[in-house]
């Protein structure tokens, strides 16, 4: 099943009472970073509550594209938590990836987890803070937090 999010093909696997809600806040953490190609909610068994896709400007359908790019992003997200558990730890947290112009980002929401994919130039890349970019999420992620757990 698709879903559309604003004009843009996103992949469903269960209903949630607060979907809407919870792809009004993704997409405006989008607007605040124009990087952010990708943006995701995941419950805890790594179905999709939520996303929001900024833009693909690939000639390949959106859908091949999005399906490919959560199939990196949940392959990373099993090796992280794999690599946690071999070292003693019940996840792994917030954890991020930086290639040559795209950087992977796994923020953990509650039971949740916020999942970013970017795009930019190579510089912009190295110089990207992680850290600091979640900082900067702390109202967005207080209002999801309430929503997943029904505190909204």
């Amino acid at each position: 099943m698709f879903k559309s999010c604003c004009g843009k093909k996103v992949k469903k696997h269960k209903p949630y009472s607060q979907t809407k809600k919870v792809e009004a806040i993704l997409k405006d953490i989008s607007k605040a970073n124009k990087s952010i190609q990708l943006i995701t909610l995941l419950d805890p068994e790594k179905q999709i509550v939520a996303g929001y896709v900024q833009s693909l400007s690939t000639g390949i359908s959106e859908d091949k594209v999005f399906d490919e790019m959560m199939k990196r992003i949940l392959g990373f997200k099993d090796s992280c938590d794999s690599m946690a558990k071999q070292i003693g730890f019940d996840y792994s947290g917030e954890i991020y990836l930086k290639g040559k112009n795209s950087i992977v980002l796994l923020s953990p929401i509650e039971e949740y987890t916020l999942a970013f994919y970017f795009e930019m130039n190579e510089l912009k890349v190295e110089f990207f803070d992680c850290e600091h970019f979640i900082a900067t999420l702390d109202d967005f992620i207080v209002n999801l937090q309430k929503l997943m757990t029904g505190a909204a």
